[in-house]
């Protein structure tokens, strides 16, 4: 096995993985790794657009596993450079937030997350697509791509990633407006009006209580569709503190869903679509689409997931 894992390291990764690695440790990444007995190959990204081209290179190659080693925009260009093949994906958290990493129940340290690839099980999940464009987590248009798009803004000014957030969320609701869509989905839910924001995901987002937020299963073959009504900015305010108290599914305004295709039409030519936290220029109308197991990752052992679950719920954070 020593030739058979290919590991992908973003050294952007901007927060610390819980352990006392360091995030640009490559020697010490390849020591845990070599401590299960696995000489990994490491391929570094300087910058985040080295990523899939290192991806696609893996991909073409000799390995069982390949490993991304980074936030959730390293997973997402891992993944769509494998699904559809024989290849298995190994996830080393290294990120922000790490959704993908927590929803599949992967430790949050190094050390862990290192023996999960070396000694887990191999389980098949779900990719969604939007006109051909892989996400594991989540896709939305409205509000959340001009979020991004201020927040990388502010990061080019030197403020770091929350700090980046937080200042462009002022210009963000001050600039916002609704906009017209028409939406289909396959099992005939259709939806035409005013919307501030659409969002969907790969398999079902949990809307109440300590769950909120994280997905109970990777491999339901669904869709999550979540449609917000016209909004004024009280109104999006009201609907915030109705998701932070675990209540959204219930609020007037708020349309929650799971199907399996979703066709989107407006009246623009072109829209910007977030993907997995990062932002594309797409033509509508857009079509998304669950790609059902299409994806070998390595997972902790069914045992020790079972047992661990508790845990993997209490750090979801």
């Amino acid at each position: 096995m020593s030739s058979s894992v290919a590991v992908i390291v973003n050294r952007k990764s901007g927060v610390k993985p819980r352990s006392s690695s360091r995030p640009d440790g490559l020697e010490k990444i390849a020591l845990l790794f070599k401590n299960h007995g696995i000489n990994p190959e490491l391929l570094i990204a300087n910058k985040g657009s080295d990523i899939p081209k290192l991806a696609r290179k893996a991909a073409n190659r000799d390995y069982r596993i390949v490993v991304g080693g980074g936030g959730d925009g390293t997973m997402n260009a891992v993944a769509s450079a494998l699904f559809g093949t024989d290849k298995v994906m190994g996830v080393l958290p290294m990120g922000t937030l790490n959704h993908f990493a927590k929803d599949l129940r992967i430790p949050l340290t190094l050390d862990e997350a290192v023996a999960v690839i070396a000694n887990g099980d191999t389980s098949s999940i779900d990719v969604a697509a939007v006109n051909g464009n892989i996400f594991v987590n989540n896709s939305s248009i409205g509000l959340y791509p001009a979020l991004v798009r201020y927040r990388i803004d502010n990061q080019r000014m030197g403020f770091g990633k929350w700090a980046a957030l937080v200042k462009a969320l002022p210009t963000v609701l001050h600039r916002y407006s609704n906009f017209n869509i028409r939406l289909k989905t396959k099992d005939h839910h259709d939806f035409s009006g005013r919307t501030p924001f659409v969002f969907i995901g790969n398999n079902e987002y949990q809307l109440e209580g300590t769950n909120f937020g994280r997905r109970n299963s990777m491999a339901d073959g669904q869709l999550c569709l979540f449609v917000a009504n016209e909004a004024s900015r009280l109104g999006l305010i009201r609907l915030a503190i109705q998701a932070l108290l675990g209540h959204l599914r219930e609020a007037s305004d708020f349309t929650a869903m799971t199907t399996t295709e979703i066709l989107i039409e407006t009246r623009r030519k072109r829209l910007s679509v977030a993907v997995d936290g990062e932002v594309l220029t797409l033509e509508s109308p857009l079509h998304y689409q669950v790609r059902r197991n299409a994806l070998k990752v390595m997972v902790p052992r069914a045992e020790v997931s079972q047992a661990e679950t508790t845990v993997a719920v209490n750090s979801y954070a």
